[in-house]
C-alpha cells in the first residue's frame, strides 16, 4: 500500500498491467513540479527481503539535487504522517483492477500461479485484496517511518557524459528459447473467430465490439487521422505535442482532476500519436466503461492547452529528443529514414519532432492542428471485454453525441522514388563503444498484394527464434554483432525494408559484407521446406497468442478496420499464409532487396576509412 501510495498500484501479470501513478504522490512532487519527465517507485514480491526502489528521471536544466531532495521530501513526508483514507482507498481499487489485468489471458493466469507459488503459495492472490483492505492509514505511515530511513538508504546519480568508453565487451550471448506452435490445423484456425459487432456512429466514424467476459475486464482503443501526415517539416513533432496535452486540462477537467478520476476507477488511460494517426488506449473494469468513455471524450474534443502544461510536455520532449540524440540504435534508425524518404515525407521525421520544432511551437499552433484533425470521420474506436455491445454503442453516442465532423482528405505525400545506388552515411559519436547499423531500401504498402510473401521472408531472413539467418551467421556464427535482425515496416502509404545491427565498431566492415550476403542469398535461392513451415507455423501459432488478451484482440481488430481487411480477415489469415510458396518469397526479396542500390547509415565511435 505504501507503494501505491507513492508510485501507484503495479501489475501483478506477465504484461496486461496499467500504469497508474499520474496521481500519486511522487508524480505530483517531481513531475508535475516540473522537475522530472519521470518517477517512480518498485516494490518487488519476493521470498527473501528486496529493495525498495525509488527512481526519477531530471529534466533538462534541472540540477540532481534538487530531484534527490524533492524526492526525499516526499519519503520524509509519508515517514511523518499518515496517509489520507482516500489515498488508501484509491490504492486498494487499483490494486482490484491490477489483478483483473493480470489475470486477462491464459499466460498472465500461468504466470501468476507459478510466481507466487514460488514466493508463497498458489492462493496468494486470493486472499490479497482482503488483506490490503485492513491496512490503516497509521501501518502505512508506520512502515514508511521503519524503512524509508536516511541511514538505510542507497542513493547514486547517473548523468551521461561524452568520454570515450572502453571496448565493450562482447560476451557470451545470452540463451533465448524459441517456442513453436504445436496446434493442429482444426485447433489454431478454431480460435480465430471472434463476436465482433460493427455499428456505423451517427456523428463519424466506426465502433466495433468484441464481447470477452472471461475476465470482468475492458480494453479501449481508439484512432484519429491526426497522426504526423498531417504535420510539416517546419513544425516536426506537432501531432505528437497535440496528443500528449489533450489529457492535460480540459473545459471540465484539470489535468490532475483527470489523473485522479481515472485512476481511482483503477483504470489507465494514455494518448499519443503515430505517423499516421492520433490515438488512445485504455482499461478499465467493465462497470466502468460508460465513465471512461466519457472522460476520453472530453480529453480528445475540449482540451484547453493551459500554458503551464504545454512547458511541462515540451521539457518532456526536449528531454527525450536529447536521450536519442545521445543513442546510436535510435540515431542510425532516424538517420536512415530521414535520407530514405524525400523532403516533407512525415515517414523520414521523427515522431517526437527535433529541438529546433519543438522549442518554438506555440500554443496557437497546438490548437489550430487540435481543431482542423480532430474530428470524428475517420474515428475508429474498438471495446474489448465484458461487455455488451449495445450497451456500449449506447454508451459511445451519448459520450460523443455533438462532435462535429471536419475535413476527411486524404494527406498529399510525395512519392517515394527507387534507389539507383548504394550509399553508405557515417555519423560519428566518437564516446561511444557500440556502433549500430542500418541497412535498408524502400519496400511496399501494407494493402500491396505481396506483402505476405514478403513479410514471411523477412521473418526467414531476420525474426525467427533468435532473429533468423542474420541472428545464426553474423551473430551466433560469425560472432561480428552484439544483434543482428531484420525490419519490415510495411505502412498505410509507404514502407521499407532494413536490417539493423549492433556491433564493435572493429567489425563494421565484416559485419556490412555479411549482411549483404544473406540478403543477397534470399534473393537468388529458395528458401528450405524446413524453414518455410516453421515460418508459417510461428505466424499462424503467434496469432493465438496475439488474441489471449483484451488488448491483443483490441489491436488486432483495429488493424483490421485501418487497413480494411475485412472482419473475417483473422478465420482467413491461416489459409492465406499456408498458401504462401518459396518461389513468391525469393520474388518479393527480389523485388525489394535491391542489394547494388541500399542505403546504410552507420552510427556510433566509427569513421570512414
Amino acid at each position: 500500500m505504501l507503494d501505491a501510495v507513492l508510485s501507484g498500484a503495479k501489475s501483478f501479470g506477465f504484461s496486461s498491467g496499467a500504469w497508474m501513478g499520474r496521481s500519486s504522490r511522487l508524480y505530483r512532487a517531481l513531475v508535475d513540479a516540473n522537475l522530472a519527465s519521470a518517477a517512480g517507485s518498485s516494490l518487488p514480491f519476493s521470498q527473501d527481503p528486496s529493495l525498495f526502489s525509488f527512481w526519477a528521471t531530471t529534466r533538462t536544466g534541472i540540477e540532481p539535487q534538487q530531484v534527490e531532495e524533492a524526492l526525499l521530501n516526499e519519503l520524509h513526508r509519508i515517514a511523518d504522517a499518515p496517509p489520507t483514507t482516500q489515498e488508501l482507498e484509491k490504492a486498494l481499487r487499483q490494486t482490484r483492477a491490477q489483478l483483473a489485468y493480470g489475470l486477462d489471458g491464459v499466460t498472465g493466469q500461468a504466470f501468476a500461479l507459478g510466481y507466487f507459488t514460488s514466493i508463497a503459495s498458489y492462493d496468494y492472490l486470493d486472499t490479497l485484496v482482503e488483506n490490503l483492505s485492513k491496512v490503516k492509514p497509521a501501518d502505512v505511515q508506520q512502515i514508511a517511518a521503519k524503512y524509508l530511513k536516511t541511514e538505510n538508504q542507497t542513493l547514486g546519480w547517473f548523468i551521461p557524459t561524452e568520454e570515450p568508453a572502453g571496448e565493450a565487451e562482447k560476451g557470451d550471448p545470452p540463451k533465448v528459447f524459441h517456442f513453436s506452435s504445436k496446434q493442429s490445423k482444426a485447433s489454431s484456425d478454431a480460435k480465430t473467430a471472434l463476436p465482433v459487432e460493427r455499428f456505423p456512429l451517427s456523428f463519424g466514424g466506426v465502433l466495433l465490439v468484441c464481447p470477452n467476459p472471461n475476465v470482468p475486464i475492458a480494453g479501449i482503443r481508439g484512432s484519429l487521422s491526426a497522426g504526423g501526415i498531417r504535420e510539416s517539416d517546419e513544425v516536426a513533432g506537432l501531432a505528437g505535442f497535440t496528443s500528449r496535452l489533450v489529457m492535460r486540462g480540459t473545459e471540465k477537467r484539470t489535468y490532475q482532476q483527470v489523473a485522479e478520476e481515472v485512476e481511482s476507477l483503477g483504470a489507465s488511460l494514455s494518448f499519443g500519436a503515430s505517423f499516421e494517426e492520433a490515438y488512445c488506449s485504455a482499461k478499465c473494469l467493465s462497470g466502468d466503461v460508460a465513465h471512461l468513455l466519457e472522460v476520453i471524450s472530453d480529453c480528445w474534443r475540449n482540451p484547453i492547452f493551459p500554458s503551464n502544461e504545454i512547458d511541462k510536455v515540451r521539457s518532456e520532449l526536449l528531454t527525450g529528443i536529447r536521450e536519442q540524440m545521445d543513442d546510436t540504435r535510435t540515431v542510425a534508425e532516424q538517420t536512415f529514414r530521414r535520407l530514405l524518404y524525400p523532403a516533407g515525407h512525415p515517414y523520414g521525421r521523427t515522431s517526437l519532432g527535433s529541438e529546433e520544432t519543438i522549442a518554438v511551437i506555440s500554443r496557437e499552433q497546438l490548437a489550430d492542428f487540435h481543431h482542423s484533425y480532430f474530428r470524428p470521420q475517420d474515428l475508429m474506436l474498438v471495446i474489448v471485454g465484458d461487455v455488451n455491445p449495445l450497451s456500449v454503442r449506447d454508451a459511445v453516442e451519448g459520450a460523443f453525441a455533438g462532435w462535429q465532423k471536419g475535413s476527411s482528405a486524404p494527406p498529399d505525400l510525395p512519392a517515394l522514388a527507387p534507389r539507383q545506388k548504394a550509399t553508405t552515411e557515417i555519423k560519428s559519436m566518437m564516446h561511444k563503444s557500440q556502433a549500430d547499423i542500418v541497412l535498408g531500401f524502400p519496400a511496399l504498402k501494407r494493402t500491396d498484394k505481396d506483402y505476405y510473401a514478403a513479410d514471411m521472408a523477412n521473418l526467414i531472413v531476420g525474426r525467427l527464434g533468435l532473429y533468423g539467418r542474420l541472428g545464426k551467421k553474423v551473430r551466433d556464427e560469425q560472432g561480428l554483432a552484439y544483434y543482428s535482425f531484420s525490419r519490415l515496416q510495411a505502412w498505410k502509404h509507404a514502407g521499407h525494408w532494413v536490417v539493423q545491427a549492433g556491433v564493435n565498431p572493429k567489425n563494421v566492415a565484416k559485419a556490412h559484407d555479411s549482411i549483404l550476403l544473406e540478403l543477397k542469398r534470399l534473393t537468388s535461392e529458395p528458401v528450405a521446406e524446413e524453414e518455410l513451415a516453421d515460418a508459417k507455423s510461428n505466424q499462424i501459432g503467434s496469432l493465438a497468442l496475439r488474441l489471449e488478451t483484451n488488448d491483443g484482440i483490441a489491436g488486432a481488430i483495429l488493424e483490421i478496420e485501418y487497413y480494411q481487411l475485412g472482419l473475417d480477415y483473422l478465420q482467413r489469415f491461416p489459409a492465406i499464409i499456408r498458401s504462401l510458396t518459396k518461389e513468391q518469397l525469393m520474388e518479393a526479396a527480389k523485388r525489394y532487396l535491391a542489394t547494388e542500390a541500399f542505403l546504410e547509415v552507420i552510427a556510433g565511435p566509427y569513421k570512414k576509412s
